[in-house]
């Protein structure tokens, strides 16, 4: 059975451990997976390269508000700009 979707919950250099022992997509095991992730590792284009050559073809990033004064009041360590940057490395490179 392949795999369909993998909960990254991992720090961004556990994250690299990790695929780097993953086969690359030309494998059946992980053909077609996805992933959830924080900001921080969606900003990591090393962490997407790995990732799409071990067979992930969507990533969903935990984006609580693209609202400043609601991410300060929820005390997050992001911001709009942050999370509109991860945005954009994330579809560049997955």
């Amino acid at each position: 059975m392949a795999a369909t979707h993998f909960l990254f919950v991992l720090s961004v250099t556990g994250a690299h451990r990790v695929l780097h022992s993953f086969p690359t997509r030309r494998s059946s095991v992980l053909q077609g997976w996805s992933a959830q992730v924080r900001v921080e590792a969606a900003k990591d284009k090393e962490l997407l390269k790995l990732m799409k050559l071990a067979g992930c073809h969507t990533v969903m990033i935990g984006l609580e508000s693209i609202d400043d004064e609601t991410l300060r009041l929820w005390n997050k360590r992001s911001s709009r700009e942050k999370n509109i940057e991860a945005i954009k490395i994330g579809r560049a490179h997955v």
